[in-house]
């Protein structure tokens, strides 16, 4: 009690602020969707109806589901029009089970979620009525519609045949405030946590800071993300699966006509494909209880093909597949096994990113800053190896820049073992970045030693890496093929050895038109499968943050960073670039195209940190650190805090 009556009123006042600001945007966004397991919602691609005074609609719908607990409206909304009130009757079999009122005024967003008081048991096969009527005016209301060629609905009492309502059956309803009041406990509990560790204990340790908002972002997504439900993840969990079964490289299959991509993968157990094909960026935590019941049999297997994952080295998938081969001690439980593989993933990842933040001379609070933007933490707690190309990236940096500025001492057999491992898996992991181990001739001769050692390590690591990337695309080479229609890989190549000029143009031009989306995709604009829209304010204060760290912290004035340095950073990451804009025009870009096809914000967050640390002017605004510290990672908490709520929404409806 006495540390904090110590602490002044001012402080409190800001982190009690901050608090209440924190659950009151949780609030708001967790209202903005309608919480449920649900039926999918129809496309609106229909005529739309306006619900003015005396419409009447109605629908009706043969129940494919066991249990009912209500139903969700799609509609648009005019503020124009008058404050009617819509009426909603549910029947089954004829017979009158609820009714409700609505006005445009009573729900946010374009969702109109309807709960029964009573749910129904049993009524999988009985036939649904929904009735709709405008009264008192023009509602505001405008129902959205699919066309669909087996169904109808009825308008003033006529038919409107090829038609249904944009209308989702609750099966499980989800209380809104009972899962604020579950997220504003968590907050607090994290607040009071962090209010002791950084006030009270005096925590200023950047690195201590980072992994204890990694923590508690790891947990809150471990809930909020399902599996699966990331870019791709089901593939890198059937890779990762299949090297840590010790097939590390992967398969083609014979039966299939079309040779390269489509056909590679591997002969696993038919478990694994649980997902039977389908689509999963709706997936929802309600869909994990079926899954959780399927187990792996030896004796039942099938030919997987993830084309796409296929092609990738053992070590990309290193910690995935030691999580996985760790559960399947324990457990034949598929999902068990994906979550054991992406734990893993999110634990390694997060100790290297600490480690580096440790090391670096300079840019440390920078670099927690951009490990903890909503996309890094996304890739992080999920299945995907860029996870692991973003920390051994930051860490190789961190590395070479510990060497060069802090360490006095020549390097002892532990650092070169480290070095070595570092640019030995990298290497295998995106062959576009192997360019990083250029960094390397940043490390001065005297930490090896002399010249000798220098020249004979620094070629060795470089050959090493060029060795990695070398021997693995002799092996993955089979499993290469275009991945859109139109695209020749072979003749692009001649093309851009042939009009390179061209080529930067197409770069520029691409960059030109989609640079601001690239921003805000870096940031986290889009999470999931791109189907998670995050809120723009909350990545401009992101953006802001980066900037004010970038050009106004002074932790970079103590330190000689020579142009050598920044040039060197620079140009590896303008290579690094380069060789991305040369994959994606190669592999997903039509022939001759003026623009790149497929490039993606989050291929660029391995080079935020060398980046920005080349740019950083050793400027003396800020007075000191640590003083920013304490405020800077309670707000950077408190954004991911309310982004999650966001993703937390997908996830329950």
């Amino acid at each position: 009690m006495k540390r904090l009556r110590a602490v002044k009123k001012w402080k409190l006042l800001f982190w009690a602020v901050l608090l209440l600001v924190i659950l009151a945007l949780e609030a708001f966004y967790l209202r903005e969707r309608p919480l449920g397991n649900k039926t999918a919602m129809p496309a609106a691609n229909g005529e739309s109806i306006s619900m003015t005074d005396g419409m009447e609609v109605s629908e009706f719908i043969n129940c494919q589901q066991e249990r009912l607990e209500g139903m969700i409206l799609q509609t648009q909304k005019d503020p124009q029009a008058e404050t009617g009130i819509l009426q909603v009757q549910l029947y089954q079999e004829g017979k009158l089970i609820q009714e409700w009122s609505a006005s445009q005024y009573s729900y946010r967003g374009t969702q109109l979620k309807l709960v029964l008081e009573q749910p129904l048991e049993q009524v999988k096969g009985t036939e649904l009525e929904v009735r709709l009527q405008g009264t008192g005016g023009d509602t505001g209301i405008i129902l959205s519609t699919n066309q669909h060629p087996e169904e109808g609905i009825f308008l003033n009492g006529g038919e409107k045949a090829n038609t249904r309502l944009c209308l989702s059956l609750i099966r499980e309803n989800v209380d809104t405030v009972q899962v604020f009041l579950g997220v504003a406990v968590f907050t607090a509990a994290v607040w009071a946590v962090l209010f002791w560790l950084i006030q009270i204990k005096g925590w200023r340790q950047i690195h201590r800071l980072f992994l204890v908002c990694y923590l508690v972002m790891g947990i809150f997504q471990l809930f909020s993300v399902p599996m699966f439900t990331t870019p791709d993840e089901e593939n890198h969990f059937l890779r990762a699966y299949q090297i840590a079964e010790g097939q590390l490289i992967s398969q083609q299959n014979q039966d299939d006509s079309a040779q390269g991509v489509s056909g590679a993968g591997g002969e696993l157990p038919a478990a694994l494909k649980f997902g039977g094909g389908r689509y999963m960026a709706d997936l929802k935590l309600y869909d994990l209880k079926q899954m959780a019941q399927y187990e792996i049999d030896e004796n039942d297997t099938m030919f997987i093909k993830f084309g796409n994952t296929a092609l990738y080295a053992p070590g990309t998938y290193l910690p995935q597949a030691v999580g996985i081969k760790i559960a399947d001690l324990f457990t034949d439980r598929v999902l068990v096994l994906a979550y054991a593989g992406r734990i893993c993933n999110w634990l390694v990842n997060g100790l290297l990113t600490a480690l580096a933040i440790r090391w670096l001379p300079a840019g440390k609070n920078l670099a927690f800053l951009l490990a903890m933007l909503p996309m890094s933490l996304q890739q992080f707690n999920s299945l995907s190896p860029d996870a692991f190309v973003f920390s051994l990236a930051m860490a190789l940096t961190a590395f070479v820049l510990h060497m060069r500025f802090t360490r006095k001492e020549p390097m002892k057999v532990r650092h070169y073992v480290l070095m070595y491992a570092m640019v030995f898996i990298l290497c295998q992991c995106k062959v576009v970045y192997a360019p990083l181990c250029l960094l390397l001739f940043l490390i001065p001769r005297e930490r090896f030693g002399g010249t000798k050692k220098y020249v004979l390590n620094i070629f060795g690591a470089g050959g090493l890496g060029l060795a990695t990337c070398g021997s693995w695309l002799l092996i993955s080479s089979r499993f290469l093929s275009e991945f859109q229609p139109g695209v020749d890989s072979a003749a692009q190549v001649s093309y851009i050895l042939r009009s390179p000029v061209n080529f930067l143009g197409a770069i520029l031009k691409t960059f030109d038109t989609t640079g601001g989306g690239l921003l805000k995709s870096i940031l986290g604009e889009k999470l999931g499968w791109l189907t998670i829209t995050t809120s723009f304010t909350l990545l401009v204060v992101f953006a802001i943050l980066i900037l004010i760290y970038v050009f106004l912290d002074n932790d970079i004035a103590k330190i000689n960073f020579t142009p050598f340095t920044r040039a060197v950073l620079l140009g590896t990451t303008a290579l690094i670039t380069l060789a991305i804009c040369a994959s994606l025009y190669v592999q997903w870009t039509e022939y001759h195209s003026e623009v790149i096809r497929g490039i993606q914000g989050r291929y660029f967050l391995p080079l935020l940190l060398p980046a920005l640390l080349a740019v950083k002017p050793p400027v003396k605004r800020v007075a000191g650190t640590g003083l920013q510290n304490q405020w800077m990672v309670p707000v950077v908490l408190g954004l991911n805090l309310i982004t999650s709520c966001i993703v937390l929404t997908y996830a329950l409806g």
